[in-house]
């Protein structure tokens, strides 16, 4: 396969990978461990912790090969050492090995408790901080270099926390509406209620650090003329399904203030506004998975007219 399919492919599903790990098992270990269960979790927390090292590792070695213009099969050993030991982007891609493979003991030898939850959520936490020395953040240097990917990395662990939150809510309303239980129907909508602050912050700390890394990356002014690059036209994308991301965290919040607590005296549930729940919840994990692909393809843009 040509390399300009395999390395933003293999982008994509680190990407994936450690956002989806690091953002379930902290919204798990912030609230969901009230309702959730084993079986609610197990078989995608194994597939995807066992596949994070092999993806993470892969992806490693096409960027490094993309870099020195060899196929990740035919890479020099020699050559490979010297790299990751000399740069920070090497550095940092063996950290991010390591700490995916530390977390396959919380992950997948502990019980789905809070302190687990808490202990792998640090770990995929810290390997999808160090994305933040392999994308554009990792080509300053000094004082405002690290500034950048600080902010980078708090931009990452913002969204998988809002990726993680969607995903047990839409894994949450199917099981709601599959098993009509009243109880626990009013117990999804008030955590949905109750999240409602967090989600806010969430999207205020994506786009407030969204916005320095543009300006960092190519400054604000010079806006217009990005818009002509590749890096310009995917980053409008990604904005238009962030926004569409929105409008349906606007819906499902709606929908959840029509469900009564259970401690407010009320009709019973209505299985419609699941239904809806439900639809909304799919569309905007689908959007999600459709922002990291361009995140995936945007890291290897570049933003200067005449580049791309």
């Amino acid at each position: 396969m040509a390399m300009e399919l395999v390395q933003p492919g293999m982008r994509f599903v680190q990407y994936a990978l450690l956002l989806g790990l690091f953002g379930g098992f902290a919204f798990h270990a912030m609230t969901a461990h009230a309702f959730a269960r084993t079986k609610d979790r197990r078989n995608w927390v194994i597939f995807a912790a066992m596949a994070a090292p092999v993806a993470v590792a892969f992806s490693l070695a096409t960027d490094i090969a993309a870099m020195v213009g060899q196929s990740p099969l035919d890479l020099d050993g020699a050559a490979v050492a010297s790299l990751v030991g000399a740069t920070d982007f090497g550095r940092a891609g063996i950290v991010r090995v390591l700490t995916v493979v530390l977390a396959w003991v919380p992950a997948l030898l502990f019980r789905p408790s809070r302190a687990s939850s808490s202990i792998a959520a640090s770990l995929y936490g810290a390997a999808l901080g160090t994305l933040a020395v392999s994308g554009h953040a990792a080509v300053g240097e000094g004082f405002a270099g690290w500034l950048h990917r600080l902010n980078d990395a708090a931009h990452l662990l913002a969204a998988g926390l809002w990726l993680g939150a969607i995903g047990w809510f839409a894994l949450l309303v199917l099981r709601a509406h599959a098993g009509s239980d009243p109880e626990r129907t009013m117990a999804l909508a008030a955590a949905l209620k109750g999240f409602a602050p967090v989600g806010a912050a969430l999207v205020l700390v994506v786009a407030l650090t969204g916005v320095v890394n543009s300006q960092m990356i190519f400054g604000l002014g010079q806006a217009l003329p990005v818009l002509s690059t590749r890096y310009g036209q995917l980053l409008v994308v990604k904005l238009g399904l962030v926004a569409l991301m929105l409008l349906c965290a606007r819906s499902n919040r709606s929908t959840a203030r029509s469900i009564p607590d259970a401690w407010n005296a009320g009709p019973a549930p209505d299985q419609q506004a699941l239904q809806t729940m439900r639809r909304t919840l799919l569309v905007e994990l689908l959007l999600a998975v459709a922002v990291i692909a361009v995140v995936a393809w945007l890291g290897l843009a570049s933003p200067m007219p005449g580049d791309s």
